[in-house]
């Protein structure tokens, strides 16, 4: 029966067979690359000490399948004796699978490798805070995008130098409407990256003083006592002098009268001392309670410290709490507070 038909179509025959057989070799040892490819991307994590290896999986699969279809499609342009005029496209089409092979993974390896500020360290050994990785995570993958589409359309024989000075005009038209844009990502980038405050200090510049609500891309929401909530550019709160105040500080001066012991007054100050140490929100370090001297109408007793609220009305009812338990310290002792007084002597 073969021999019945012309040698053009057994010819035909022999390469439809000799595709058919390469696909099957090529899905059979699929696994085979899959494993190549992982060996040394395995033992590189695991000389880091790189938590999560098996995750890596997902990328070295992508990239095996990509470099897969461009060995396919070599060979089975081969085989089927491709003319000259057709094999350039099948190569661009060979080269734009490797392209993809690279970037398609690497951009799932952003995602992979870069999940914590731990993961990052134990591989490039950088320290980056967690709040940061977010943004790293974009730029990289804008990055890889951009690569890629450059990297193809080049590969396809386009000029892309000619479309990039073609589209300067445009983009410094562009540049130049958006740069309060820009200005204010570029702020952002500043708030994230120098940390002049987080969401919930309270912080004082020349034009708002406030808790910090949200940090956008665009703009910060800070809540003014009695003003409501104003917006302020980013651009401009990061060029501005930025008063951050993350914690409170308490200031007393107590006065107690002049028929106090000196018994009395040690007991006193270590009592305070005592009352501000059992205090969640007061910083141990910071509290300072002393004798300080003698007024013109009492003994002085400087109270203070610092409070860690940073809400404003959280920290003014810890506030009440300290100067109530001041006032039942010093009155349970047996002292009265003082207050100013002239003695008229008439002769």
């Amino acid at each position: 029966m073969i021999d019945a038909l012309s040698p053009e179509m057994r010819e035909l025959i022999a390469r439809i067979l000799l595709i058919i057989l390469t696909v099957l070799l090529l899905w059979g040892a699929r696994r085979i690359f899959f494993h190549l490819l992982l060996l040394p991307m395995e033992n590189l994590l695991e000389r880091r000490n790189f938590p999560a290896v098996d995750a890596i999986h997902a990328v070295v699969a992508t990239m095996s399948r990509y470099l897969i279809f461009a060995l396919g499609v070599t060979i089975i342009a081969q085989i089927a004796g491709v003319s000259a005029m057709r094999n350039i496209y099948v190569e661009r089409l060979t080269g734009t699978f490797i392209i993809l092979a690279i970037f398609v993974s690497a951009y799932q390896a952003i995602e992979v490798l870069a999940v914590s500020s731990t993961h990052l360290f134990r591989l490039t050994g950088l320290h980056i805070e967690d709040k940061l990785l977010p943004y790293i995570r974009t730029g990289l993958k804008l990055i890889v995008i951009s690569l890629t589409i450059v990297l193809i359309v080049q590969e396809w024989g386009f000029n892309v130098a000619g479309l990039v000075a073609g589209l300067g005009l445009g983009g410094l038209a562009f540049s130049l409407a958006a740069q309060d844009t820009i200005g204010n990502l570029f702020g952002f980038s500043t708030i994230v990256g120098d940390r002049p405050f987080t969401v919930g200090d309270f912080i004082q510049t020349s034009d708002v003083s406030g808790i910090v609500e949200h940090v956008g891309l665009r703009s910060t929401r800070v809540r003014q006592d009695g003003f409501g909530v104003i917006t302020v550019p980013n651009g401009t709160l990061a060029n501005s002098p930025i008063l951050r105040l993350h914690r409170r500080r308490v200031d007393l001066l107590i006065g107690v009268t002049y028929n106090t012991t000196d018994a009395q007054i040690e007991t006193v100050v270590e009592k305070l001392r005592e009352m501000l140490r059992n205090r969640d929100h007061v910083e141990k370090h910071s509290i300072d309670v002393y004798f300080v001297g003698f007024g013109a109408s009492s003994l002085d007793i400087m109270v203070r410290c610092f409070i860690t609220l940073r809400d404003w009305q959280a920290f003014m009812r810890e506030r009440e709490t300290i100067n109530l338990e001041v006032m039942r310290i010093v009155r349970g002792n047996g002292l009265s507070f003082a207050f100013p007084s002239r003695s008229l002597y008439i002769e």
